[in-house]
């Protein structure tokens, strides 16, 4: 499997430095694996083929029972390879002044995000964007656009004070990138969504993904 060029100038296009994506292999290796690493399991597509007729509490349960199961690393939220072959690659180009990635020598930067997943969720917004503003953060809230109602009134409230707003699967059943002809379906009511809701970004429920379909968002 290889990244085809035109996924290459969009990246390039995307604001990526060229001699990066044009002269390293390390970008296109980073999404052929990442591609490869978000398609379903077997278990997982019977899971959410079957997700809608299992009770909520056994849902949880079989949740809990999964994440006991899960080792997490100290560093889980970093791409091991990628890093590796990164780092290797910049040693190799040692004579390439490397930026820092964060303004003024700050040591990280954290962002603070909210999958508003149920219409229960939704009523507890205000109240948590509250308590963010007062500590001087802002956040960004993920909403179901085929989930729940959701409330004008609020999403306007949040931008003008500065929160921002993204988009969060379509119903998130998990169906989604079933098949192409379900994804082509439910992406025209997601960028309508996104446009309605002056949405900046989309996450799929459970961060499924597939990279080339999503250039339709």
């Amino acid at each position: 499997m290889t990244v085809p060029q035109s996924h290459t100038d969009q990246l390039y296009a995307g604001g990526l430095p060229a001699s990066f994506v044009v002269d390293s292999k390390v970008f296109a290796q980073q999404v052929e694996r990442d591609m490869s690493a978000a398609k379903l399991s077997t278990a997982f597509q019977a899971y959410y083929a079957l997700r809608s007729f299992i009770p909520l509490w056994l849902r949880q349960s079989l949740q809990r029972r999964r994440n006991k199961g899960i080792e997490v690393r100290p560093n889980w939220f970093l791409p091991q390879e990628f890093m590796q072959q990164l780092a290797a690659d910049l040693r190799a180009q040692d004579d390439q002044a490397v930026i820092h990635p964060w303004p003024d020598d700050s040591q990280y930067a954290f962002v603070l995000t909210h999958d508003v997943e149920t219409a229960e969720g939704l009523k507890r917004v205000a109240a948590i964007a509250d308590i963010e503003e007062s500590l001087g953060f802002r956040s960004s809230w993920t909403l179901v656009p085929a989930g729940y109602r959701i409330d004008k009134g609020l999403v306007s409230d949040l931008i003008n004070r500065g929160f921002e707003i993204a988009i969060h699967g379509y119903n998130h059943d998990g169906k989604l990138f079933a098949s192409k002809s379900t994804f082509d379906r439910r992406a025209t009511a997601i960028n309508s969504a996104i446009n309605e809701y002056s949405a900046h970004g989309f996450r799929a429920p459970m961060v499924h993904r597939n990279l080339e379909w999503l250039q339709e968002l």
